[in-house]
């Protein structure tokens, strides 16, 4: 499996063989992910010692986010599965944040800019409730009303980690998604 996300400021893609990571890149950025997506997946591919013909199926990280950042990352998957005519999956960028916490309630909280967020909730793995985006203050009243002690992660919780009603921040690790997820 060949993993992108790009919803964020970070371009994120993982190579899986049978159940484990080959490979596993991240990338930093604003507003260029246009500009390095070939060049990482081509230096992923080299670090896994696979070609995009090995590779089984793709999976691409849907947002909410970026739209040039999802334009991007969509736009590719889709070209690369439709060229090696291999299945596509989509995957929710909010659900690749909650991942690492398999066995928890997570508020995975990203920043949408212009003073709102989007946020989901998930308990043991499943989404509880759906991705909305609302200001913080009205995302994160939300998110008390529903559940008393999330893990809460995500850029947007980082950014707005003074209105946080109940639940725990998250280290800074998890403030992006990560494809390996």
């Amino acid at each position: 499996v060949l993993a992108l996300d790009t919803s964020t400021a970070t371009l994120t893609l993982a190579i899986g063989v049978d159940g484990a990571i080959r490979a596993e890149l991240a990338a930093g950025l604003r507003a260029r992910h246009g500009e390095i997506v070939f060049d990482q997946i081509e230096r992923a591919l080299a670090m896994a010692e696979l070609t995009i013909h090995d590779i089984d199926r793709f999976a691409v990280g849907i947002g909410p986010g970026s739209f040039t950042g999802l334009r991007v990352g969509l736009s590719t998957m889709k070209g690369l599965a439709f060229a090696t005519n291999k299945p596509i999956v989509g995957v929710s960028s909010l659900a690749i944040l909650a991942a690492p916490f398999p066995c928890a309630t997570v508020a995975p909280v990203l920043d949408a800019f212009k003073g709102e967020v989007y946020v989901a909730l998930y308990r043991d793995g499943r989404e509880i409730e759906a991705p909305f985006h609302a200001p913080p203050e009205g995302a994160f009243a939300r998110l008390a009303a529903l559940t008393s002690d999330p893990i809460v992660c995500g850029d947007g919780a980082r950014k707005y980690a003074s209105m946080i009603r109940s639940g725990t921040l998250a280290s800074p690790v998890h403030d992006a998604p990560r494809a390996a997820h």
